[in-house]
């Protein structure tokens, strides 16, 4: 922040474990700067330093606010309390369904009927999650009248942030039409999405990125008939074979925990798996049938990338099942 800053001394010091409170206060009536004061308050109620800074551009403390750590401190937020004081509150909602999808390998006909795992992700902890299936985007007499076609926990927990591995029942076969999906948490539809008009997100566009202009995020899964169209998609971030290694050694250099709960988030989302094991690579394939037979899709988890890294590493490391 640009502005005469003013630190105060340390004028106690705390310890592993305590307790602190993070005050920041925004404050001055000037229309286009203000006061940026920041103190750590112990458990007692005693100041233990604060930092202040002198007309600071309000443009620059407008929206939301975090905290950042450096160095080596671990932290937790516990709790956050906002006072606006004179300030007028924003209007600003969030949609509480961030992502809902099917995954295809898991596509399947029991006693006639298609049934399908749609991982569901959430933007606040809850209890239920449910999904209501039709033919129209629209159904008669609302999405409330559709019965439930599944259902599931929302799970938090070591790797898990607020997710649903739904398994549903179609209405239909997948090959005979086009179907569409909303999403509940808690009985309350989540496809609405109540951020269109507000201080969040202002009117929706439809353009990609930004929210629909009706509000509306009714899923769609596709007719799955031929001829079929595909679409190639990558990724750069974490890649389970080049992490095999860090997950189970913690010499290499690397944050092995980071690494081992990276790859069970991934193994997650993409298999709808409730519970990942951090360490042991993954050994089968999974197969996409379309309801017709006549395609098929499969999905495996590649190597290659060992090609590209420190070839040594994966002599001293092998590949877990393998040995180099």
């Amino acid at each position: 922040m640009k502005g005469r800053k003013k630190v105060s001394r340390a004028l106690q010091k705390l310890a592993a474990g305590d307790r602190i409170s993070l005050l920041l206060r925004v404050s001055g009536k000037a229309a286009n700067a203000a006061t940026v004061t920041v103190s750590l308050v112990s458990d007692k109620g005693q100041t233990v330093s604060s930092v202040s800074a002198e007309r600071v551009p309000r443009n620059q403390i407008e929206g939301w606010f975090g905290i950042v750590g450096k160095g080596l401190l671990d932290f937790e937020v516990n709790t956050v309390l906002l006072s606006p004081e004179s300030n007028l509150r924003s209007t600003a909602p969030q949609n509480e369904c961030l992502n809902c999808y099917a995954i295809g390998s898991t596509l399947k006909q029991e006693a006639e009927k298609w049934t399908v795992q749609f991982v569901g992700m959430f933007r606040n902890d809850g209890r239920k999650a449910e999904i209501r299936v039709a033919d129209l985007p629209d159904p008669q007499g609302g999405w409330s009248k559709v019965p439930f076609a599944g259902s599931a926990s929302i799970v938090n927990n070591e790797f898990r942030r607020n997710t649903a591995a739904i398994y549903v029942t179609l209405p239909k076969s997948p090959a005979e039409t086009t179907l569409y999906y909303t999403v509940w948490k808690d009985g309350i539809d989540g496809t609405v999405d109540a951020r269109v008009g507000t201080d969040s997100t202002g009117p929706g566009t439809e353009m990609v990125g930004d929210v629909p202009s009706s509000g509306q995020n009714v899923g769609r899964l596709p007719q799955l008939i031929a001829p079929y169209r595909l679409c190639g998609l990558s990724c750069h971030a974490i890649n389970r074979g080049v992490a095999d290694p860090f997950r189970k050694n913690r010499t290499t250099g690397k944050d092995g925990d980071y690494m081992r709960r990276n790859f069970q988030i991934v193994q997650h989302l993409i298999s709808g798996e409730e519970q990942v094991d951090p360490t042991a690579n993954s050994t089968k394939w999974r197969q996409w049938r379309m309801p017709n037979r006549d395609f098929s899709l499969l999905v495996l988890d590649s190597r290659l990338w060992r090609t590209s890294q420190d070839t040594k590493m994966w002599d001293d490391e092998g590949w877990g099942h393998i040995n180099t």
